[in-house]
């Protein structure tokens, strides 16, 4: 966020400022009660806005270090809650249905994914996402459609889904959707090619 926005609420309550002074050292979880008592105790318009704006990223800062640790269900509760107050970012709701499907709890799983296609309807790894959730959860059929659907935006080819489909067709489950994690894990590590995506729809005008 701006830093001539956040300065617009310094000064105004007590608790924004120390929740800012903390996020600026990106001690995120000391900062969220901070934020969240200021939402509790000031009136202003403009540090209301900037406190949920700040308590949201927050929570989602902690949920991407709980998913880097493996804490599966701590990484799903915060991003969750940082959707809870800003339920417009896509990425938010990805992170916390792949949290979910970590845990083995599809139904989650499949409910934030939908959540971030909703969001972003071109959001293939939300898409790859639900698939694989469908799978785990044993709508194979339904999960392969949505899974095929979003090859090439994955970025995938078919001899690679072909071979993950073999497992399937040979009633290794199992190992097929750890071949169907594979590929989305692949993709969302793949930084490098993300760039090269965003320069190129900024290339576009997109």
């Amino acid at each position: 966020m701006a830093s001539l926005q956040r300065f617009m609420g310094l000064g105004k309550h007590p608790a924004y400022d120390g929740a800012i002074a903390y996020f600026d050292a990106e001690q995120y979880s000391d900062a969220i009660p901070l934020f969240e008592m200021t939402l509790q105790e000031c009136n202003d318009p403009t540090v209301q806005k900037l406190a949920r704006a700040y308590l949201a990223e927050s929570y989602a800062k902690v949920g991407y270090k709980r998913a880097v640790q493996g804490n599966w269900a701590s990484a799903y509760n915060y991003f969750t809650m940082a959707t809870d107050y800003a339920p417009q970012y896509a990425d938010w709701w990805f992170q916390a249905g792949f949290a979910a499907y970590k845990q083995g709890d599809y139904a989650s799983a499949q409910s934030a994914f939908q959540q971030a296609t909703q969001v972003n309807p071109t959001f293939a790894r939300a898409w790859f996402g639900l698939g694989l959730a469908q799978y785990a959860s044993g709508q194979h059929e339904t999960a392969l459609e949505t899974l095929q659907r979003w090859l090439v935006s994955m970025r995938l080819t078919n001899d690679q889904f072909q071979n993950a489909l073999e497992l399937h067709q040979a009633g290794r489950f199992a190992e097929a959707q750890q071949a169907f994690e594979q590929f989305l894990q692949s993709a969302e590590d793949n930084f490098a090619e993300y760039i090269r995506w965003g320069d190129e729809a900024y290339q576009q005008g997109n």
